[in-house]
């Protein structure tokens, strides 16, 4: 059976990923064939055992880190993708017949 959703092979970050939810989503993720976890997690309402089944699937990194406050985690590489058409409202140049 394939992996779902094309998942084999990729790396993914989880942020609260100790927690009951986010350990869900990890365990799901190795078991659908991530090549690595991120998770990422201050500890303040997850905990180390809800991550302690997807440590012994796969390759789990945790970062004691929170994502707010003055300490900033700082990632070492961004994929950037070009930006997505914003759908709403149309700009008043274009509401009124005005020249494209």
């Amino acid at each position: 059976m394939s992996a779902p959703y094309g998942l084999a092979g990729t790396r993914a970050l989880v942020t609260g990923g100790a927690g009951t939810i986010g350990s869900t989503i990890v365990d799901q993720l190795l078991a659908a064939g991530a090549a690595e976890v991120v998770v990422l997690d201050d500890l303040s309402r997850g905990r180390r055992a809800n991550l302690a089944d997807a440590a012994a699937t796969g390759p789990l990194t945790l970062v004691e880190k929170g994502c707010a406050g003055p300490e900033r985690v700082v990632p070492a590489h961004v994929h950037r993708e070009r930006p997505r058409p914003q759908w709403g409202p149309p700009s008043p140049s274009r509401r009124h017949g005005g020249s494209r």
